[in-house]
């Protein structure tokens, strides 16, 4: 999977920007190291932070400035800073043309954080997000991904959170009885024919 993407670095902040072009709802957000930017961009319980290239939780904001050394005024690296969202969560995984749909049950701000986490499949994902979704995943080359979604507190619509171009995949496919690896299989068995398909015709040629 994901071949076109081989050698593309994953960027946070990009991506956020390629989804709001392709429709996608994203949140109030805020890429930066100094801190009273940090500590007025969303006042008290309203923002959380993680690592500008990944790696880390989803924190409350207030907790991590907490523990965080300053410098004249700056932390040391820049942070993604957003309004804090609420379940429902949802995850959609792309495997080729063919979408799934998963709620994601945790009483966490990061899901990862506990073992105390439940997913549910979604027989039918919304095409409202999966058609936009899609238009995202053909401007990165990729044809397998996990896009995660929460919900904005005002409104109640679904917000994009980001893209995972190396999803886990084993307790969403129980979930779904198994027809997460049965589209992975299909997709690759199917693009295998279509190389071989294509050497074929090269070597008559």
């Amino acid at each position: 999977f994901n071949r076109g993407n081989l050698n593309q670095v994953t960027n946070k902040p990009l991506v956020l920007k390629l989804a709001q072009d392709c429709g996608l709802r994203v949140p109030r957000t805020l890429v930066t190291n100094d801190r009273e930017r940090l500590e007025t961009f969303v006042s008290g319980e309203g923002s959380v932070v993680k690592p500008i290239n990944g790696g880390g939780y989803c924190e409350p904001l207030l907790e991590v400035l907490e523990r965080t050394p300053v410098k004249d005024g700056r932390v040391a690296a820049p942070a993604i800073v957003q309004q804090r969202l609420v379940p429902p969560e949802v995850r959609i995984y792309a495997v080729g043309k063919q979408y799934f749909s998963f709620n994601v049950i945790s009483p966490e701000l990061d899901y990862r954080a506990t073992q105390n986490c439940r997913v549910e499949f979604n027989d039918t994902p919304p095409t409202e997000l999966t058609d936009r979704l899609g238009a995202l995943l053909a401007k990165l080359n990729l044809d397998f991904a996990a896009a995660d979604f929460k919900t904005c507190p005002e409104k109640g619509h679904l917000i994009f959170l980001e893209v995972n171009t190396g999803p886990m995949f084993v307790a969403f496919d129980r979930a779904s009885g198994g027809r997460l690896c049965d589209a992975m299989i299909e997709a690759l068995m199917s693009e295998a024919v279509e190389s071989n398909n294509r050497s074929a015709r090269f070597a008559n040629e």
